[in-house]
């Protein structure tokens, strides 16, 4: 036993006071001990079975009793070994494996030394509580193979198989740690503003990031300034990036005096910075998603002239708001020419302005509430994304009039208004005909009453604000409208659940 001491009497035996050692070691070892040592004919060993072996995770490698303690007699408290480890007062991570195949290094020994290891099966060598290397004769190989995946299977090759769930201690180091600089944003600091290049800056620039020599503006610089991505007077309104690391930004003209209400409904500047570092306008970035509106005369003028109101991106779906439509569009990447193209799957585009109240007709309105007219004005509130079914929810509210009939709900021979929200639901990963979720032909002709407005006509209406209440499982619209005869501005609030 490892600096202990033995109490015996004259009487006492020499293989006494060895048989008591040996059962004290038994004891207090927490693992299968061995000695070996080498003879000119070969090795000769023994052994020492532990006895209760988990009650001693301490002892990994000698048997040591904590008797009462003083300077360096090696026992150390809890903190010290690091209890805060499981197993606890481990003092190190401790991790398994199987497949272990074990050897005797026999180079490493020499005759007449002898030379002790703990059970090969479970552990390799260390230091533990004793503060020294054990012997080195024993080489461990692990095969890990087990545990990775491999490219036939449904995970990536190599990645840790049936792990989605644990914490993966993969190292990590981001780009900006590598490279010292960030890629995030469309403009920093390390844009090109110069106009001039070579070595003093001596020489005009034909084309710098943003700009492209002309024959008419050969230093014109105010024009040439109105071309930059940056431009005096314009400010960021939206950044988003899509799932090939493509980034998007849209600048807009700051109002003055500032008006978060001017900013929401101007038209901004669209700018497409690639995987590769290239910065382009919206129109030559996405110049083959724009195409497909080119027989749609002021759909593709508003996408030319980079007039957009806004964007927003989910994954490989762009939606672009124009003045009169909002736009979905599935777009693809080709790495090999870092260009943006078109799914050929798509998205229906979403009138806006004067359209058709076919969205309010449902069975319900027609029965119990009256005769609608057949044109309404569409606002266009949003999108609300779901991140786990990949489903976005699109929000409108129509506003239109309708005459009573007898027997209705709203029995009056007058015009009233109706302004009514309406939901539609598009599935990213399967591009169809948007479904609309509400209203539905099975909404009771009641909950419409909360939707008339039967003293007055609609003269003024902003477009919603839209958001969700995962809780309540309902949808909140919220917008601000005006009618004739009321003479006032009101707020309006509606809850609606989905069908």
């Amino acid at each position: 036993m490892a600096n202990g001491i033995t109490v015996v009497d004259s009487f006492t035996t020499a293989d006494q006071i060895n048989s008591y050692l040996n059962a004290l070691s038994q004891k207090y070892l927490a693992n299968n001990e061995y000695v070996l040592s080498g003879t000119n004919s070969g090795v000769v060993s023994s052994s020492v079975i532990a006895l209760a072996p988990y009650a001693n995770l301490s002892n990994r490698y000698y048997p040591t009793v904590a008797t009462l303690p003083y300077d360096n007699d090696g026992i150390k408290t809890s903190g010290q070994l690091g209890g805060y480890f499981t197993p606890s007062n481990l003092g190190a991570s401790i991790y398994l494996t199987k497949n272990i195949v074990y050897s005797l290094d026999v180079t490493q020994i020499k005759n007449g030394s002898a030379y002790k290891f703990i059970d090969p099966s479970k552990y390799n060598k260390g230091r533990g509580l004793t503060q020294k290397d054990q012997d080195n004769i024993i080489n461990h190989t692990v095969d890990i193979n087990w545990v990775k995946s491999t490219n036939t299977s449904d995970y990536f090759d190599g990645n840790i198989v049936n792990s989605d769930t644990y914490q993966k201690f993969i190292p990590y180091q981001s780009a900006f740690e590598t490279l010292k600089t960030d890629s995030n944003g469309v403009i920093n600091a390390r844009y090109d503003f110069e106009f001039f290049t070579g070595p003093e800056k001596q020489t005009w620039s034909v084309t710098n990031s943003a700009t492209q020599l002309t024959n008419v503006g050969y230093f014109d610089l105010n024009s040439k300034i109105l071309n930059l991505l940056y431009t005096p007077g314009s400010a960021l309104y939206a950044w988003n990036t899509d799932v090939f690391g493509n980034q998007y930004a849209l600048y807009k003209p700051q109002s003055s005096p500032h008006s978060f209400y001017q900013d929401a409904n101007a038209i901004g500047n669209l700018w497409v910075k690639t995987i590769d570092s290239t910065i382009s306008t919206g129109p030559v970035a996405l110049n083959s998603v724009y195409t497909n509106y080119i027989n749609d005369t002021i759909t593709y003028n508003q996408l030319i002239n980079n007039n957009i109101i806004n964007f927003e991106v989910f994954f490989d779906t762009l939606i672009i708001q124009l003045t009169n439509k909002v736009l979905y569009e599935k777009i693809v990447f080709d790495y090999n020419t870092f260009s943006i193209g078109n799914s050929l799957q798509n998205f229906l585009p979403l009138t806006l302005g004067i359209t058709s109240s076919s969205p309010i007709s449902t069975l319900g309105f027609s029965t119990g509430i009256g005769n609608l007219s057949p044109t309404a004005q569409v606002f266009y509130g949003g999108n609300w994304y779901d991140s786990n079914n990949k489903t976005i929810t699109i929000c409108t509210v129509l506003s239109s009039t309708f005459t009573g009939k007898a027997g209705s709900l709203i029995s009056t021979s007058g015009l009233s208004s109706v302004i009514v929200p309406v939901l539609y639901e598009l599935d990213l990963n399967n591009p169809r005909e948007r479904v609309k979720i509400y209203p539905t032909n099975s909404l009771y002709a009641e909950t419409y009453v909360e939707y008339v407005y039967p003293a007055g006509k609609v003269s003024y209406m902003e477009n919603p604000v839209f958001c969700y209440n995962k809780d309540t499982n309902k949808y909140i619209v919220a917008f601000v409208s005006f009618f004739d005869t009321s003479q006032k501005l009101n707020l309006i609030t509606y809850k609606v659940t989905p069908s």
